[in-house]
């Protein structure tokens, strides 16, 4: 099945391999992995160097992005490979939280629909808004005019905006006001879930866009703070590299006054 694999990258003959990188999307799965007491290998996929478009990558992720993750279970069987950051947290919670009780919360429980809810927002909308952000303009197109690169930076960069102003005011909501019991610093319920862990990859590399989040989001902050000081989520974060934008070791990176539109 991976024979076309190189040898120093193919998974192992049992339990978790994850394929990924210093990256946003990868990161949210290391840090469940972590936070469920899974134990995986990694296998760095250098995106910067394009190692995701290779052919024996594109094999397991047609889409050719990380992360990719290969589960062989105690090998005797056929492994799982799943790709897509959404898909595989929800097939770890299925398998090693199934009664929600860790990283997730129970299917019957009132927390279970805003849990998704907050989970699929950030698949669906405020990382893929924000990765057009970054693309215009970390990696903006040669083949662009300095017009269009500018005209593409303000429109991602304000809708980046206007998704953490959304975030910004439901954290606000929940301190304000929120029932017995709960976490008012957790999107959902009482305490860290899947949702949470999703958004901490992309929120500490906002800086690279330009955008201030200590000094122009302060719920957002104290959040993010709250949920990377949970055991495992530092491990997740480095799992494939020292991670770029914060961790309880360092201060949160903040952008120059050059790059602030």
């Amino acid at each position: 099945m991976f024979e076309n694999i190189p040898l120093e990258m193919r998974p192992t003959p049992t339990g978790i391999t994850l394929y990924g990188f210093i990256a946003p999307n990868a990161v949210k799965v290391s840090i469940a992995l972590q936070i469920l007491g899974v134990k995986y290998t990694v296998r760095n996929i250098n995106i910067l160097k394009g190692i995701q478009k290779s052919p024996w990558y594109v094999e397991l992720n047609p889409e050719g992005t990380v992360p990719t993750l290969v589960d062989a279970g105690d090998g005797s069987s056929s492994p799982i490979v799943i790709w897509e950051s959404g898909a595989i947290l929800q097939y770890l919670l299925s398998k090693y939280d199934p009664e929600g009780r860790v990283l997730g919360y129970p299917v019957d429980s009132a927390e279970y629909p805003q849990q998704l809810s907050w989970l699929f927002f950030q698949v669906s909308e405020a990382g893929a808004l924000q990765l057009q952000a970054n693309r215009h303009f970390v990696f903006p197109s040669k083949k662009d005019t300095e017009q269009e690169r500018n005209l593409l930076k303000t429109r991602y960069i304000g809708e980046t905006r206007r998704i953490y102003r959304l975030l910004e005011r439901h954290l606000a909501a929940r301190a304000k006001s929120h029932a017995p019991g709960d976490d008012p610093l957790v999107l959902v319920g009482s305490r860290v879930c899947v949702a949470d862990i999703a958004h901490i990859g992309w929120i500490t590399m906002a800086f690279l866009i330009g955008i201030d989040v200590p000094s122009e989001f302060p719920h957002i902050t104290k959040w993010i703070e709250h949920v990377i000081a949970q055991k495992g989520v530092v491990q997740g974060l480095d799992a494939s590299g020292p991670w770029f934008g914060f961790s309880r070791r360092a201060p949160w990176k903040r952008p120059g006054p050059d790059m602030r539109l």
